[in-house]
């Protein structure tokens, strides 16, 4: 089965990465669940046992999921046969006439831990930065990006979870061969005030798929869409998402 649609922005893992395929564990996740629900009954009369197997099989306790999100992971060359389609966020894909100079390497180093939550929500930023006006969003997602922890001194606190060492392993390739690869459709959504994913590139981008591609602009949104204007983006993905693939 074929998922309808996955939010896959391009990024870059680095040999020797542990890459995680996401719809394994989609249906890992859903084996588990399905023996658990199954546990619990011992159905010894044929015919309702035909029945419920019945029900089981048609996927209607655990139906597929509408979108599944991707944040990085390589685009639809690789998963064709298990997507119907990709629809690709604000991508960081620049066209040969706007280059980005790379950012100098950043050292891993160990994680801040703070003494409290607040300490850490009020450190919290975008990553690229950029003005956000819906504040509430920023603190639900700091919130639930922190996690309790010990310091090296063995003091309790909070801190980021992330992976210190992801800028340092990250490298920027070219999309380019990928996006010519992909063997789903392909959809673009750009925020239309991004800096990072200008006019420009989205011009690119859209040269190297297939004519007719769906294009989208969230207006007065920059290239955290889904913060900047969550409202537009979630229309805009219900309409894409009805007509296409």
């Amino acid at each position: 089965m074929k998922r309808r649609g996955v939010w896959l922005p391009i990024g870059a893992a680095s040999p020797g990465d542990r890459i995680v395929n996401v719809f394994d564990l989609d249906r890992a996740l859903l084996g588990d669940y399905e023996r658990f629900a199954r546990s619990f009954t011992q159905i010894r009369a044929p015919v309702i046992h035909r029945q419920v197997e019945e029900i089981y099989a048609s996927d209607r306790f655990w139906p597929e999921p509408l979108i599944s999100i991707n944040p990085h992971f390589e685009v639809a060359a690789e998963f064709a046969d298990e997507i119907a389609g990709a629809v690709m966020v604000d991508p960081p894909v620049f066209a040969p006439q706007n280059p980005r100079t790379p950012p100098p390497p950043r050292p891993a180093r160990a994680r801040r831990v703070d003494p409290s939550l607040s300490a850490v929500v009020a450190r919290f930023r975008l990553i690229p930065p950029q003005p956000c006006a819906n504040l509430f969003i920023l603190d639900f997602i700091a919130r639930r990006s922190a996690a309790e922890t010990v310091d090296a001194e063995g003091r309790p606190g909070f801190a980021l979870s992330f992976d210190p060492g992801f800028f340092e392993k990250s490298k920027r390739i070219d999309p380019a061969p990928m996006l010519k690869a992909a063997g789903a459709p392909l959809a673009v959504v750009r925020g239309e005030r991004s800096r990072l994913f200008g006019a420009p590139d989205a011009a690119y981008l859209m040269s190297l798929i297939p004519p007719g591609s769906p294009y989208v602009e969230i207006p007065e949104a920059e290239h955290h869409v889904m913060i900047d204007q969550p409202l537009a983006f979630v229309a805009a993905l219900r309409a894409l998402l009805a007509a296409w693939p």
